[in-house]
């Protein structure tokens, strides 16, 4: 008898835990479900607009502004002037670009960004 006294007063137990956890649990639970009882999904109020519609695509750069940056990095020791100089956008120029832009603090900036970074004001390697 007593073993089945304790069973029942552990059972009481159990239910007022269960049911002070629904009352507790309630209304972010009806938050979360709609009256029919399916989820509902709520559209987040501060988002930011990644798209890239608007921005219009940079054009590359010429053999002139190649060459200029070239000459630009080989001052700045990222190109040699012997050999790196030839006005082709090659893999060798555009890990020096790369390097540049992490050296100058510049980031994922553009091609011509970098250009105008480089290239002081007057400056044109073509008339050095």
């Amino acid at each position: 008898m007593r073993n089945h006294i304790q069973g029942v007063a552990l059972l009481i137990l159990l239910m007022a835990a269960l049911w002070g956890t629904v009352r507790l649990a309630g209304p972010v639970l009806s938050d979360a479900f709609g009256d029919e009882g399916a989820v509902q999904a709520r559209v987040a109020e501060d988002r930011v607009d990644l798209s890239t519609d608007d921005a219009e695509p940079e054009e590359p750069l010429g053999p002139e502004e190649v060459f200029t940056i070239q000459w630009r990095l080989a001052a700045e020791g990222f190109l040699d002037v012997e050999t790196d100089l030839d006005g082709i956008m090659g893999p060798r120029t555009r890990a020096a670009m790369q390097e540049a832009k992490t050296a100058f603090g510049l980031g994922a900036v553009s091609d011509r960004a970098l250009l105008e970074h480089l290239e002081p004001a007057g400056s044109d390697p073509f008339t050095e």
